[in-house]
């Protein structure tokens, strides 16, 4: 195991180090860039916006409030509630690359995001708030690629410093295929390094229809453990006010990574309502977890209200 956490940190530091010099060679990457931003990546970017995938929140280069709320309710009369608010916005004078980033994140239960919900147990019940300030600077970001890093701090007591770096890159295989590759960083006071490696192949059949594979492998350094999901996501748009999406997936959450932990089967449709920034979505899901040498089936809806708001909207009336 660590000589995999060896490799993964020398992969990650050729990154940071040449990816500079890549992003100066703008010439090679033109006929590249023209085909993804064409063919393949302003589609697949707008189902990761209009389902506020982490990959967006993540990245998002424009300033942004994202205000979300989710009620679930699951099998045995179990109710949980959450609320999600990330403020992405750039500061008066400063620089376009530096955006301030604020995230407060409260539940009344055990669940995190639809994104997290694979790895996750069913143990937890006290009520549940985070918070984080920080600062994001962008060394680039264009389609083809993309260097950050941020620091700042989780509310608490005491409270504890954070600092992230990642890096994106996206390659195109042909006009409707296309590869993601991230890495991702972090260092949390008190808690150590850990380490996200993220790999996509998306197929775009129309402009209305895409396929995805992803895998995710988290690397905990100081608890010297690997964490791994992987799954297939259909995505259909219907117009440009509603879209469906459904995910297969499962995971292991043990150092044993050829251990299935969970599976799940998890669609959502979602639509706007009154306004083209304010969105409403169910999405009804089952999924299965490892207990002993069998597996607990759990069915959950999850109803969900969000606001999406920025400079594009104001004085809108729809």
């Amino acid at each position: 195991m660590e000589n995999l956490f060896n490799l993964i940190e020398k992969v990650f530091l050729v990154f940071i180090l040449t990816s500079p010099l890549i992003a100066q060679k703008r010439s090679f990457f033109d006929k590249t860039y023209e085909l993804i931003a064409k063919s393949i990546y302003v589609p697949v970017e707008w189902f990761d916006n209009f389902f506020t995938d982490e990959r967006i929140i993540e990245e998002e280069p424009t300033s942004k409030l994202r205000w979300i709320t989710d009620f679930r309710f699951e099998q045995g009369g179990k109710f949980y509630l959450r609320t999600f608010v990330h403020i992405n916005v750039r500061l008066p004078k400063a620089s376009k690359k530096l955006k301030l980033i604020i995230e407060r994140e409260e539940e009344s239960g055990e669940q995190k995001t639809q994104t997290q919900i694979q790895t996750t147990t069913l143990s937890q019940e006290e009520k549940l708030k985070r918070s984080k300030i920080g600062f994001r600077y962008s060394v680039f970001y264009n389609i083809i690629n993309s260097l950050q890093f941020a620091a700042g701090t989780k509310t608490g007591i005491p409270p504890k410093l954070y600092l992230r770096s990642r890096y994106r890159l996206n390659m195109p295989f042909t006009k409707t295929m296309l590869g993601r590759f991230s890495i991702k960083a972090l260092w949390l006071r008190g808690e150590g390094w850990e380490e996200k490696v993220n790999l996509d192949f998306e197929k775009l059949f129309s402009k209305r229809i895409m396929l995805r594979w992803g895998s995710v492998g988290l690397f905990d350094l100081p608890k010297n453990s690997f964490n791994w999901d992987s799954s297939i996501t259909y995505r259909f748009q219907f117009s440009p006010r509603s879209a469906f999406s459904c995910n297969f997936g499962f995971w292991g959450t043990k150092q044993d990574i050829f251990s299935v932990e969970g599976y799940r089967i998890l669609p959502r449709y979602k639509s706007t309502i009154f306004r083209r920034w304010i969105f409403w979505e169910i999405s009804p899901g089952v999924m299965w977890f490892r207990e002993g040498a069998s597996f607990k089936r759990v069915f959950a809806t999850v109803f969900r209200f969000e606001i999406q708001f920025n400079r594009k909207f104001i004085n809108k009336n729809e």
